[in-house]
């Protein structure tokens, strides 16, 4: 009934080498703080308790007789279809505690083989038995999770089956949650090293302590442990006799998001935490969470909150302590509020003390079933690492990467630098360097693109801003900048230092356009590489350091998110002052220029997709980021079809010192009259695509012609239009009540017209893009701006027209980066860009 495994050496080879450990990512969900261990290119929750393996099975699978040998340990009564009998299992879900009835199936589990440092080998196991669900059993899981990975103490789950069919050599499995889900954690099945980066790759199991595993009776698959008392900033709390050893004692539980106590010894706990933290200013509870605090008056330090640590003493093998600091004790809720992260379960509690899944971020758990022991690190803050910072790069040698990497590069700068710039600045290190190791994951471009599934990032437009965000960490918002040649954030805690020469061809892709005004980025290099992000919307810049980063994001068929997803970048690290007029929340600005180190070609380097990104920003709600280019799908679909196959194309023009999308505008007209406008303005300059402008702009030689031609028009068509007081930024304004409409298609004011070379299309703007409601309503103005005139030096290479936001909203925009064209239709008027369904598909 086992079939042996299949193991697949990637890229070409089989290895002759036995499997000494299996290795698998682990995915927070920042929904429900919840855990998923990525197995067959799918997402189980991570259920430390669970009994077996489970998930909904297609109508056709496998069943096992009653009379097999597995069947006995399955706890199901039999099942009898056709005289036949079919053995049965209890799938149990750990967040509801629903439980049903499935048939015992065989399924194939695929992960990776490892070195402890990085995958090394794909391994697919045969015949690994599970139990079928219904698909309500997923109720309350994570969007992404198709069933659940039970790694509890028992024969059936994943970690015993694994154990027998791949033969490994010891009996233990290692667990490391991440803290976020921008970076994935990390499962091991079999035996050490445990190789995690920074500073240094080290072993994370040779700084274990270890206490014994204990069982339960009353939960017979959980892992307990034996504590002799619990003490809070090092004195300990008093809890009545026998009570951390009564009903249950003490489990781990990652189903659980928080460590969980049984009243008796939540009271006393959090009493002992009120006194010890008696000076810290208070703030209101916020559930779960019962004791609160204004984060603002509390120290911050490499491991969390300056709070009394809370020490879980054990009461075996050699007593030592696992010391829970502020990253694991204290929940941030809001962005001034952080609570006690210990939840009160009540008299009916199952155990004294559950220790839940926020409790276990970035310690390294090992179980070790064999000697029936607890291997536990304490965090890993204190030297400089996270769970999140092992390497899933699969293991190449060393030489062969450099000169792959080398060609890359090479690539990258043929695709993404103008052919202006000199080629001294490319030159290339002679002798292989180990960082180029951490540097693949941006340097992938020039591998062909593959069928892989486009990435799928959500686009909200900011009401007090007019500027539109992307969330590509933990709920960090990013701005969009279509000009923007870098990545750039004020960096998370756990992001990695990438520390680049100044010869090296990442540091020329940071460094290829300078920003406007930007003092600091005429400084030579001295050896490290710096580059200078930059604000489009205040025009200021700074000096920063580039990082090695994760942003999570989902693939998708266009229709539906699909599965979650982990895009390597290279960012830059900027300080908090260049957040200066960005959104409330905003960390950082996400360039989406044809530049080798903005997102479009990040995220086709890292996930191997297509070379373009589609685009369509809301006016409210969410709209969508497709990289990978399409399809794209609107609700209602059955009426709007695939929105890509609507578009016209236009080239896509470039400028020697900026990485912005300019297009090939001949004219402008206003209700199909070309605007009077002098010979060269504006090839002088050019029409360029801007979101960091919230209306589009234009420069005075430009804008005065442009709005006395729509005027004329407007009056000329409609002679009763009066006009009101200018309301700020708009010049042109007029009472809603002489207006044509509103309709569907906005107020029906005369169209704009980009005309564009070739003369076969144009890009057309309707009332819906060109008119902005102002004043309750009561009036509507035209939302075209005058740019600022720059001071002595006139306009130099300032645009002569910067297309801004609120005309691209509800526009399907594609950017072919590799054939340099853009596509763009207007989305129907019975749909928007908010319509996509942000639903997870099954």
């Amino acid at each position: 009934l086992f079939s042996s495994p299949s193991i697949y050496v990637m890229p070409v080879q089989a290895s002759s080498h036995a499997i000494q450990a299996l290795v698998a990512p682990i995915t927070k969900d920042a929904a429900t703080s919840l855990y998923t261990l990525s197995l067959s290119h799918k997402q189980f929750l991570l259920d430390l308790s669970g009994p077996l393996l489970w998930s909904p099975c297609s109508p056709a699978h496998p069943t096992i007789p009653c009379s097999s040998g597995e069947c006995a340990a399955a706890p199901g009564p039999p099942k009898f279809c056709d005289g036949q009998c079919t053995c049965t299992a209890r799938p149990t879900n750990p967040v509801t505690g629903e439980r049903a009835v499935g048939d015992l199936t065989l399924t194939d589990v695929a992960t990776n083989a490892t070195d402890g440092n990085t995958p090394t080998a794909e391994v697919t196991v045969h015949g690994v038995l599970s139990s079928c669900a219904p698909d309500s059993l997923l109720r309350s899981f994570p969007s992404a999770a198709a069933g659940d990975a039970g790694l509890g103490r028992r024969s059936l789950s994943l970690p015993s089956q694994l154990y027998v069919k791949l033969s490994l050599a010891k009996r233990l499995f290692a667990i490391c949650l991440p803290s976020t889900a921008a970076a994935p954690g990390v499962a091991f099945f079999g035996s050490g090293p445990y190789g995690l980066m920074p500073p240094t790759q080290f072993d994370a199991g040779a700084v274990l302590s270890y206490t014994d595993l204990v069982r339960d009776p009353m939960r017979p698959y959980a892992y307990g442990i034996r504590l002799r008392g619990i003490a809070v900033n090092q004195e300990a709390v008093w809890f009545p006799a026998g009570a951390l050893d009564r009903g249950g004692g003490v489990t781990l539980d990652t189903a659980l998001p928080y460590t969980v106590l049984r009243r008796d010894v939540y009271r006393s706990f959090v009493d002992a935490f009120r006194r010890a933290t008696a000076l810290v200013p208070r703030a209101p509870g916020v559930a779960p969470f019962e004791l609160c605090f204004n984060s603002s008056a509390l120290g911050f330090t490499r491991v969390g909150y300056a709070v009394a640590p809370v020490d879980l003493m054990m009461a075996a093998r050699g007593g030592g302590n696992w010391t829970v600091f502020g990253a694991n004790s204290m929940a941030q809720v809001a962005p001034d509020v952080a609570c006690l992260a210990f939840v009160d379960g009540g008299w009916a509690a199952p155990s004294a003390v559950a220790v839940g899944a926020f409790q276990m971020e970035n310690n390294f758990l090992v179980f070790d079933e064999a000697a029936s022991r607890l291997g536990f690190s304490g965090t890993l803050l204190f030297i400089r690492t996270t769970c999140g910072n092992f390497n899933f790069a699969r293991g190449i040698s060393i030489d062969p990467l450099y000169k792959q990497s080398e060609q890359m590069s090479r690539q990258i700068h043929r695709t993404h630098f103008p052919s202006q710039l000199p080629a001294h600045r490319m030159k290339m290190p002679r002798q292989p360097k180990p960082l180029l190791l951490m540097a693949v994951s941006v340097l992938v471009l020039a591998w062909p693109a593959s069928c892989a599934d486009p990435v799928l990032f959500p686009v909200a437009k900011d009401a007090a801003t007019s500027l539109y965000t992307i969330a590509v960490r933990d709920g960090a918002n990013h701005v969009i900048d279509l000009a923007g040649p870098l990545l750039w954030s004020t960096c998370a805690a756990d992001h990695l230092p990438a520390n680049f020469t100044c010869k090296d061809p990442v540091c020329n892709l940071a460094n290829a356009y300078h920003p406007p005004g930007c003092r600091e980025a005429g400084q030579p290099c001295k050896q490290r590489c710096k580059a200078y992000p930059y604000n489009a919307v205040t025009g200021r810049c700074a000096a920063a350091s580039l990082i090695h980063t994760r942003l999570v994001a989902n693939t998708t068929d266009g229709r539906n998110p699909r599965s979650q997803v982990s895009v390597r970048a290279v960012a830059a690290c900027a300080p908090k002052k260049l957040l200066a007029r960005l959104p409330r929340g905003a960390v950082g600005i996400a360039g989406l220029a044809a530049s080798g180190l903005a997102l479009p070609a990040q995220a086709a380097a890292s996930k191997r997709v297509a070379d373009k990104f589609t685009l369509c920003l809301p006016q409210r709600g969410e709209g969508v980021a497709i990289f990978g280019g399409g399809p794209l799908f609107l609700l209602p679909e059955s009426a709007v079809g695939d929105l890509t196959s609507t578009l016209a194309f236009t080239p896509l023009r470039s400028r020697k010192y900026n990485p912005g999308y300019y297009l090939p505008v001949k004219a402008i007209a206003v209700d199909k009259a070309r605007v009077p406008l002098s010979r060269d303005a504006l090839a002088t300059g050019g029409v360029v695509l801007g979101t960091t402008a919230p209306y589009t702009a234009l420069r005075p030689d430009v804008y005065r012609p442009f709005v006395d031609a729509f005027d004329k028009a407007l009056k000329r068509e409609w002679k009763n239009t009066k006009k009101v007081p200018a309301v700020a930024p708009f010049e042109l304004c007029y009472d809603s009540k002489t207006l044509p409409g509103p309709t569907r298609i906005g107020w029906l004011v005369p169209d704009i017209d980009l005309v564009l070379e070739g003369g076969k299309t144009n890009w057309t703007f309707g009332g819906l893009s060109s008119m902005v409601d102002v004043n309750n309503f009561t009036a509507a103005c035209f939302g075209f701006v005058e740019m600022t005139k720059p001071g002595k030096g006139g306009y130099g290479g300032a645009p002569a027209v910067v297309i801004g936001g609120f005309q691209m909203e509800n526009h399907v925009l594609q950017f072919d980066l590799e054939k340099r064209r853009l596509g763009f239709a207007r989305v129907p008027v019975f749909t928007s860009c908010s319509n996509f369904n942000f639903t997870r598909a099954g």
